[in-house]
């Protein structure tokens, strides 16, 4: 029998925007948060925050079903708390998601996920928020997912990706990369990999700071792709080792309507998700058609 939901419905990602929760980790309460609903044909994931000149910008995956690829958008916070309109800011032939966004020596920087170049790739900012340009390539013929950027303590650089062992993998282990700079070199982690773990092996936003402790965000995929985000606090980190505990687990009863969630980053006012739900489909009948076609 044809299943009528996939005919008529897809899985789409929305984003989910709460106040910073007091006294955990993440906001708990479904009620708390405001949803960013994307166009029809269009999903939005992958959420970073990032506050520059005293404005706060939302920078995200927007996937678009005809084009099949996602870009990068943003949408800047208004002085009454809604957010404008997503606008897109970088566009290749290739898909791009998961854009780590983060400031350092007063230039602006993007780390967008670009596993389908086969590359790790840096932007800048040459006209912040709209026009960006492409820094460096840091990796080249690799396979990486989710990779993100994170400023240590001691003033290094810290990479986490994850990187598939071979073309036909989907996604592969947790890797840690040094560098004295976000230009690199990148220098491996003697520990490498630093996890197999299927809680663990794809980021799932950026590392914080919550009471002096420092978190990493993963997904936790070990049943199905990016069904929860659990949240690990770093024990370790440095040249010679790295130690991380699973401590929480958020999941999609934190918005409402959602099935999945797998994308958190916040800063001292503001959280961040995205949320999986069914959106109807745009193309039904294609889908349809397709479907019936092969059947015969």
């Amino acid at each position: 029998m044809l299943n009528l939901r996939h005919l008529l419905f897809q899985e789409g990602w929305f984003l989910a925007v709460a106040p910073r929760a007091q006294g955990r980790l993440f906001e708990t309460d479904p009620a708390a948060s405001s949803r960013i609903t994307p166009p029809r044909g269009h999903f939005f994931a992958d959420p970073f925050l990032l506050t520059h000149a005293g404005s706060k910008f939302l920078f995200f995956e927007d996937y678009d079903h005809d084009l099949g690829k996602g870009m990068v958008a943003f949408m800047q916070q208004r002085s009454d708390g809604t957010w404008t309109p997503a606008q897109t800011v970088l566009e290749r032939d290739y898909h791009l998601s998961y854009p780590c966004v983060f400031a350092d020596g007063g230039e602006v920087y993007m780390v967008p996920e670009t596993s389908a170049n086969h590359t790790i790739e840096l932007y800048r900012a040459v006209g912040f928020p709209h026009r960006w340009e492409l820094d460096s390539v840091l990796m080249r013929d690799v396979k990486a997912a989710d990779t993100t950027l994170h400023h240590a303590r001691d003033g290094r650089w810290c990479m986490f990706t994850s990187l598939a062992p071979d073309a036909a993998s989907y996604y592969g282990p947790l890797h840690l990369f040094w560098a004295a700079s976000p230009r690199g070199p990148w220098t491996p982690h003697r520990a490498n990999p630093i996890s197999t773990d299927g809680l663990r092996t794809r980021s799932a936003g950026a590392l914080f700071q919550r009471d002096g402790t420092l978190y990493r965000p993963s997904q936790d995929c070990s049943a199905q792709y990016g069904q929860a985000v659990i949240m690990n606090r770093v024990d370790e980190l440095s040249e010679a080792s790295y130690r991380e505990t699973p401590v929480d687990r958020m999941t999609a009863a934190t918005v409402d309507g959602a099935l999945r969630v797998h994308t958190f980053n916040c800063d001292q006012d503001l959280e961040v998700r995205d949320a999986l739900r069914f959106t109807p489909r745009s193309n039904w009948r294609a889908a349809w058609r397709r479907r019936w076609e092969g059947r015969r």
